[in-house]
């Protein structure tokens, strides 16, 4: 079984061993590494302000998954609680860095369109409040999905690691219980996503149609991909729980999948790769059929099952059942 990776893929191979069998992939992944390239060099030249922490790239370019219609998913963490004008204006300030790259933009609204501090990122104070705010539950959740830095790595981790700090009970740190939290809030980032793509895209059904096949494969993937980690997690090892999910972290979210599969010696996960190879390839599509992926969400949907529900031997029995109960 190979380790874990040290880099994050912006600067590696994919760990993928048949990463060949998927053309579009390797494709993407050789495409976003040259745009995160570009992104750090951005920012590394610019004179940006002190008070900017750490900058990460998510969605499709945190996935290495870059296809012509991917949007530059950015999460801008400052250091402090400054007004709300200045972290308007520090956000403003990175989006400017990039320009050059004439990348498309995210929805305005969305997460991924206002800076967050650090502070709310890894207080405590709000864990388990369901009315907490959508901009920083996402965020926070995302930069354990699938983020990985473009401007002060170094700061990045030290988050990253705090995150997961912030989630883990006062139980001892070896057992499933740890990750009750973390958890619930993986289950309750999947479930919401569900839903406010339907309510939201209700009345649009082109618009609708298109988040529904994002959700069935690289939404579903992105979920499944830290799902596997944490129940992996739990197999038992002389390393704490949390060490070992952090240095895990460093995979994308299909990484994860395979890096998993192969820990529990299951060859099927080809199956898995050959799903999201046609969805990426399908997406890449200047006309993509979406409604012809429909079966393909399923196949995954139902690869990702058997899979899971078949650890309950392998992990802790506890943290199986308790996705459905």
């Amino acid at each position: 079984m190979h380790n874990a990776p040290l880099t994050y893929a912006a600067s590696r191979r994919s760990t993928l061993a048949d990463i060949e069998s998927y053309p579009t992939l390797t494709v993407a992944w050789l495409r976003t590494q040259h745009t995160l390239a570009q992104i750090q060099t951005q920012l590394m030249d610019a004179a940006l302000p002190s008070n900017l922490l750490t900058v990460a790239a998510s969605g499709s370019l945190g996935r290495m998954e870059q296809l012509g219609s991917s949007d530059a998913d950015l999460i801008v963490v400052l250091r402090d609680r400054p007004a709300t004008e200045v972290m308007r204006t520090t956000f403003d300030e990175v989006r400017t860095c990039i320009a050059p790259l004439c990348l498309p933009l995210p929805e305005p609204g969305g997460i991924f369109d206002h800076a967050i501090t650090h502070d709310a990122l890894v207080s405590s104070e709000n864990l388990g409040q369901i009315d907490e705010s959508p901009t920083t539950f996402g965020k926070r959740i995302q930069l354990l999905l699938d983020a990985q830095p473009v401007f002060n790595p170094q700061e990045f981790e030290r988050l990253q690691a705090k995150i997961v700090a912030r989630y883990l009970t006062d139980s001892d740190l070896h057992k499933t219980d740890a990750w009750n939290y973390l958890l619930d809030d993986l289950i309750r980032y999947f479930r919401c996503l569900s839903i406010n793509s339907k309510w939201k895209h209700r009345g649009a059904p082109q618009k609708r149609e298109n988040v529904r096949i994002k959700f069935g494969h690289s939404r579903r993937l992105l979920y499944a991909g830290l799902l596997l980690l944490l129940g992996e997690s739990t197999v038992k090892r002389s390393t704490p729980m949390s060490e070992w999910l952090l240095s895990h972290l460093k995979l994308t979210p299909l990484e994860r999948v395979s890096w998993v599969y192969q820990s529990q010696g299951d060859t099927n996960f080809p199956r898995i790769g050959g799903c999201y190879e046609k969805f990426l390839a399908t997406m890449a599509d200047r006309k993509p059929n979406r409604v012809a992926l429909h079966p393909n969400a399923a196949e995954l949907a139902a690869e990702l099952s058997r899979f899971t529900f078949q650890q309950d031997k392998s992990w802790d029995p506890d943290f199986v059942h308790r996705l459905l109960f």
